[in-house]
């Protein structure tokens, strides 16, 4: 086992990445609240009186609920500059590619597993950890769900389905995953990674289902020393989760309990299938 190097300067390199992640999002929220409280100022101002005034606070948070979508959109985008070019610049334990080869390092079938573990694999823990009793106590995952998935769902698709899974693959695995194993060996960076993973969800149910998929996002990510991996993993699982939200296919199942608790079932076991056969793959 390799020496770790617990110096202070180290924890705090790997905690680095989603505090910074952290305030780039508060700070793009707060330039969103500037403009919208402009915008219904002057609406307000400008229409006759109490009933305008008294909507006001009202109105603002409703639009920062329509438009939640884009600031998770903007501040994703913006990681992704940031910790992109740190992550490819810097030597890391889990990544054996270089920018340039990552779409190249990945066959055919693992694309075809990891999208098989996204898509249906990840659906069905999402399905299991919703039925656990964990809304309200800490936070509340309806108004979450809510807010980022409303608006166009080509929009959607692009900011929570594309952007945000880099943006989070880069900052979580790729590199606090990576720093902490500078410190502490990686059965005990698997779990603080994804504690932390799910502590930044800001809900116990949310934070209980990241938590774990990020345990097989790590798994998937030391397996194949390519930060793509999980990548399509986690756009699987939000591509999924926007397309079931926006054609109501999760109101539906809901409501049918049997139904659900069968899909449910053939989803976890197809998705424990396709990851036993990545992690017993031969990559050489």
């Amino acid at each position: 086992m390799n020496e770790k190097d617990i110096r202070f300067k180290n924890i705090i390199m790997a905690f680095c990445p989603p505090i910074i992640y952290l305030f780039i999002t508060m700070f793009v929220e707060v330039v969103a609240d500037i403009i919208i409280f402009v915008r219904q100022a002057k609406s307000t101002s400008n229409s006759n009186g109490f009933i305008s005034s008294y909507k006001f606070m009202d109105n603002i948070t409703n639009n920062l609920d329509k438009y939640s979508y884009l600031i998770t959109f903007i501040s994703a985008a913006i990681a992704i500059f940031i910790f992109g070019y740190y992550y490819f610049r810097h030597k890391n334990t889990y990544e054996a590619y270089k920018l340039s080869k990552v779409f190249t390092s990945l066959k055919v079938n693992d694309y075809f597993n990891l999208t098989i573990i996204g898509a249906i694999g990840s659906t069905g823990l999402s399905r299991f950890v919703s039925m656990l009793p964990l809304d309200n106590i800490i936070g509340n995952y309806e108004n979450t769900s809510n807010a980022l998935l409303s608006g166009n769902i080509i929009l959607q698709i692009v900011s929570l389905g594309i952007v945000v899974p880099i943006a989070e693959e880069l900052i979580y695995r790729g590199l606090l995953f990576n720093g902490l194993t500078k410190v502490i060996d990686a059965k005990y960076a698997i779990f603080v990674a994804s504690l932390v993973f799910g502590v930044f969800h800001y809900n116990l149910l949310q934070g209980t289902y990241t938590f774990l998929l990020s345990l097989i996002l790590i798994c998937v990510y030391m397996r194949y020393k390519c930060i793509l991996a999980p990548i399509i993993i986690h756009a699987c699982a939000n591509i999924v989760a926007v397309i079931s939200s926006y054609f109501g296919i999760s109101s539906f199942l809901n409501r049918n309990i049997w139904i659900y608790l069968l899909i449910m079932v053939v989803e976890l076991v197809i998705g424990v299938i396709s990851f036993e056969v990545i992690m017993k793959e031969d990559l050489k």
